[in-house]
């Protein structure tokens, strides 16, 4: 699981109430959507993670994440059972 917040990246955050965690959307009881401002910070939060997704795989391809893990065996103190 990956959470990719925007922080305060894009001056359009602010504009859409301001959330550093994510796009989100106040109805108010309304059927019409989300607004531009609103749509604008999504496209942008979607193009972030697609961003970084694009170097995770790059990474996993060049073998960045091959590590040697250790057996739970291998470690020592307290027991499990």
């Amino acid at each position: 699981m990956l959470i990719l917040p925007l922080g305060y990246t894009v001056h359009e955050v602010f504009a859409a109430g301001g959330n550093p965690y994510g796009t989100s959307f106040v109805s108010d009881h309304s059927v019409t959507g989300p607004d531009a401002s609103a749509l604008a910070v999504a496209r942008y939060q979607g193009e972030r993670l697609a961003r970084y997704a694009a170097v995770i795989a790059r990474a996993s391809r060049e073998g960045v994440f091959a590590v040697k893990r250790p057996s739970p065996h291998s470690f020592r103190g307290a027991s499990l059972a």
